[in-house]
C-alpha cells in the first residue's frame, strides 16, 4: 500500500500521529518533530487553541517560564520566557503567530495538510513557513541558552511570544497582547516575520543570496466601496443609471489613476544596498535612486514586486450583490479594496484621492479595517547589527540588506510604542518555497530549519559573550527609534 494511501486512513481513524514518508524517527532532528508535530494541530485563525496549548507545554517541559496571557479558542496568547517576567529584566521578544490560513482544496496537496509528513528531508504541512517553523527555530535557540545561564549572570531576558489572529486583524492577537500586556514584556527589542534569505534579487550575481530584514511595513487599509441606487429591477430594460454601472464605472476611473513613485527612508536603503552589490550603471542607477526616480519610474512600474516597494498600492478583491437572478438589478453592489500604504502616508487624504477618483458622490467609502502606521526601525541599532553579524556567521557568502516589508504583520503594533521591531525568518528560501506560502504543498527543508536555530543561537551567544546592547529601559521606550 502506498504511503500516501497510509496517511489517509491514519487521518480518517482519527489518528494524530508522526507521518513518516520515508526517514527513520531515530535520524529525525528533535527540532524537525516538534515542528511536525506542530503542525498537526490545525490551527486555522480562530481556532489557535489547541495549537497553542500544544507548544506552551512544550516550552514548560523545556524548563521554560510560560505566562498564559489569554485562554480562549480564538485568542490564545501566550509568553515563555528564560526568567519569569516579574524579574522585571529588559526583554528580548522573538515574536511568532500560531494561527495559520485555511489549507484550500486538500486534494491538490502532496500530502494532508496538517499530516505534518517528513519526507525527503522535508516538514510538510500548512504553517511550516509561515509561521510554525519560525516558533521552533526560536524555541530551539532559548531553550539551549536556558541550559547555560541563571538569572544572576544574565543582565536581560528573552521570551518567546506567541500570538493568535495576526492572519486576520491582529485584534485578538498582537492588538490584544500591546494593549493590556507591553508594560510587564519590557521589551527592548522584537524579532518577527518578515524577510528571508533569497536569490535573483541583484541582476548581475543572479545566484548571490541576499537576507532581506525587514524595518518597516506598509499600514493595510482595507476599504468597502457601497452603491445604492433604487431603479427598475428587470434587466430587459435597464435604466440609464443603476448600481453596478455606477460601481463599474467608478473602479475603471479608479484604476487609471496611478499612484506616486515614493523614495523614502523605509524603502531607500534596499536600493543604496543592492547598488552596492551591483555594478556598472545599475549599481549607479540604485545608489543614486532618489535623484534618479523621474529616470527610473516607468522601469520602478513595471515590476509588481518593485513598485509594492515604492508606491501605496490598491488591489480590487470583491464586488458582490444580494442574491439575485441574472435578469434581477441589483439595487445595491459592494466592492472591496485592499489598499497598503507606505509608512508616513496620511490616511484620510489617501481616502480623498480615491473619492475624487470618482468624481460622484454616490460612491459610499466604509472603513473595514486599519492597521498602524509605525516609524521605521533604525538599522544602526547594536541588535540589529548583531543579528546581521549571527545571519552571516551561518551564510558566509551572503548579503544582508533592511528593506521594507510590502505586506502587514503584527510588528507595526510593537514599532508604534518605540520599539525597534526586526522582520526576518532566518532561512534561505527557493522561489518554488516561497510560493507554497498561503498555497498548497506548504513545506520547509530540516536543512533551512536547524539553520534558523543555528542564526538564533549565534545571535543569543552573542548577547552572553559581547553583552546586551540594552539601550532603553520602561523609562524611555516611547523614544523614537
Amino acid at each position: 500500500m502506498k504511503t500516501k494511501n497510509l496517511i489517509t486512513i491514519f487521518l480518517a481513524l482519527g489518528f494524530q500521529t508522526l507521518v513518516l514518508a520515508q526517514e527513520s524517527p531515530s535520524s529525525i532532528p528533535e527540532a524537525a518533530l516538534l515542528l511536525s508535530k506542530y503542525i498537526q494541530y490545525p490551527s486555522v485563525t480562530g481556532n489557535e487553541k489547541d495549537a497553542g496549548e500544544f507548544l506552551a507545554s512544550v516550552c514548560r517541559e523545556k524548563g521554560l517560564f510560560v505566562e498564559i496571557f489569554s485562554d480562549e479558542q480564538n485568542s490564545f496568547n501566550f509568553a515563555a520566557s528564560l526568567f519569569p517576567l516579574e524579574s522585571g529584566k529588559p526583554n528580548i521578544i522573538f515574536l511568532n503567530h500560531i494561527d495559520v490560513v485555511p489549507p484550500g482544496d486538500t486534494t491538490h496537496w502532496t500530502y494532508p495538510p496538517f499530516s505534518g509528513t517528513i519526507g525527503g528531508g522535508i516538514v510538510w504541512g500548512r504553517g511550516a513557513i509561515d509561521l510554525k517553523g519560525l516558533a521552533i527555530m526560536q524555541l530551539m535557540a532559548l531553550t539551549d541558552l536556558r541550559e547555560s545561564v541563571d538569572e544572576n549572570n544574565c543582565p536581560f531576558n528573552v521570551t518567546l511570544l506567541c500570538v493568535s489572529e495576526e492572519e486576520n486583524s491582529s485584534t485578538l492577537g498582537a492588538q490584544r497582547v500591546v494593549r493590556e500586556h507591553l508594560d510587564k514584556l519590557n521589551a527592548v527589542v522584537v524579532f518577527g516575520e518578515g524577510g528571508a534569505g533569497i536569490s535573483g534579487l541583484v541582476e548581475g550575481h543572479p545566484d548571490q543570496r541576499v537576507f532581506c530584514i525587514s524595518t518597516a511595513e506598509k499600514q493595510a487599509l482595507w476599504l468597502k466601496l457601497i452603491v445604492k441606487i433604487p431603479t427598475s429591477a428587470h434587466g430587459s430594460v435597464p435604466p440609464l443609471e443603476y448600481a453596478n454601472q455606477e460601481m463599474v464605472q467608478a473602479l475603471a476611473r479608479l484604476s487609471r489613476k496611478r499612484q506616486k513613485i515614493n523614495i523614502s527612508d523605509a524603502n531607500s536603503g534596499l536600493f543604496r544596498s543592492l547598488g552596492k552589490i551591483e555594478r556598472g550603471s545599475r549599481g549607479f542607477a540604485l545608489r543614486n535612486i532618489t535623484w534618479l526616480k523621474p529616470l527610473l519610474a516607468a522601469r520602478l512600474r513595471n515590476d509588481p514586486k518593485v513598485l509594492a516597494t515604492v508606491s501605496n498600492t490598491i488591489a480590487l478583491t470583491k464586488i458582490q450583490n444580494p442574491d439575485g437572478a441574472t435578469n434581477q438589478i441589483a439595487q445595491e453592489v459592494t466592492a472591496s479594496l485592499d489598499c497598503r500604504l507606505l509608512p508616513g502616508t496620511d490616511k484620510d487624504d489617501f481616502i480623498h484621492q480615491i473619492r475624487k477618483a470618482f468624481r460622484k458622490t454616490n460612491v459610499e467609502i466604509v472603513v473595514d479595517l486599519q492597521t498602524v502606521n509605525a516609524p521605521v526601525s533604525s538599522v544602526q541599532n547594536p541588535f540589529y547589527q548583531k543579528f546581521k553579524a549571527s545571519l552571516l556567521k551561518v551564510y558566509p557568502d551572503a548579503r544582508v540588506i533592511p528593506y521594507m516589508f510590502p505586506a502587514r504583520s503584527d510588528n507595526n503594533y510593537f514599532r508604534n510604542e518605540g520599539i525597534p521591531v526586526y522582520g526576518i525568518k532566518p532561512v534561505h528560501l527557493s522561489n518554488e518555497l516561497l510560493t507554497s506560502v498561503h498555497n498548497v504543498d506548504e513545506r520547509l527543508p530540516i536543512e533551512s530549519l536547524l539553520s534558523g536555530i543555528e542564526v538564533y543561537k549565534n545571535f543569543l551567544d552573542s548577547l552572553m559573550t559581547t553583552g546586551s546592547p540594552i539601550t532603553s529601559t520602561k523609562s524611555d521606550k516611547k523614544t523614537k527609534n
